[in-house]
């Protein structure tokens, strides 16, 4: 067996890895919104308070006044937590995934337990209601709990996942310059694919949502083949394709430049 090493790191710090750009991009675009109008916190109180008054008075037992129109609950709160479901759906496919090892902090035996990956494929999402606006998404999304079966709920600020390191000896992934075996297959393969992806679409995804295109094409790809990479491993191939592409067209085109201004002192010196 590969002996490991690693360390465990919050589910929280590790979201935007876990889940997909598109759906990332599409929850800070959301907590933005909420934050040009006061902040989700804000907004959800106010409605909160509104629809209170609405219903007083509507069935209120003394005095009900019939005419009142009810509160519009601000689209804000409507797109974050269309955003936030999504954010879930993909969070539950990987911790049920197998793919690393989850543990969570149980207060009541002051003790981390690690379940099975099956654990978490039934859980639901609730959030509290913090009377103080949170100073990023994260934040906002750490007052979170998640429930499976149990009677208390989980923060999700206290769900961790193993992340391992393979030590130099065991690597399968060869370092430049260090010892190791040569890469997977499945790896080469998804760096030859998003690489063809990204000569045809230009590095760099300049729109919203094209490294998430990116990386269903090169998953796609691999399925084809009967391959399978986490997703996470094809983001960083992605991301690292794209970077090296970048680095080579900003060669060529300093190359070009160099060669152009070569040619011009060429021509100024002949005449």
């Amino acid at each position: 067996m590969e002996e490991t090493t690693g360390k465990w790191v919050g589910l929280i710090d590790a979201l935007p890895e876990i889940v997909s750009a598109e759906v990332w991009d599409q929850c800070r675009a959301a907590w933005e919104a909420c934050q040009a109008k006061g902040g989700y916190s804000t907004l959800a109180r106010e409605f909160g308070e509104a629809d209170l008054a609405y219903n007083a008075g509507v069935y209120g037992s003394t005095s009900p006044a019939r005419n009142m129109r009810p509160p519009v609950r601000p689209p804000e709160l409507d797109g974050m937590d269309a955003v936030v479901s999504l954010l879930q759906g993909e969070i539950v496919t990987f911790l049920c995934s197998d793919i690393e090892r989850v543990r969570f902090y149980r207060s009541r035996q002051d003790d981390y337990q690690t379940p099975p990956n099956e654990f978490w494929r039934l859980c639901s999402f609730r959030r509290l209601n913090p009377r103080t606006e949170q100073a990023s998404f994260e934040d906002f999304f750490r007052s979170y709990q998640v429930r499976c079966g149990m009677p208390d709920r989980i923060p999700v600020g206290l769900i961790q996942i193993f992340r391992a390191e393979e030590t130099a000896a065991s690597s399968s992934v060869k370092k430049p310059g260090g010892p190791g075996r040569p890469e997977k297959a499945e790896t080469t393969f998804a760096r030859s694919v998003a690489r063809a992806w990204l000569e045809y679409e230009g590095e760099g995804f300049p729109q919203r949502g094209d490294q998430k295109k990116c990386e269903d094409y090169v998953l796609d790809e691999l399925a084809k083949k009967g391959w399978k990479l986490v997703v996470s491993t094809v983001r960083t191939v992605v991301k690292e394709e794209s970077a090296k592409l970048a680095a080579e067209n900003q060669s060529e085109n300093q190359k070009a430049e160099k060669e152009k201004a070569r040619k011009s002192a060429n021509n100024w010196n002949g005449h």
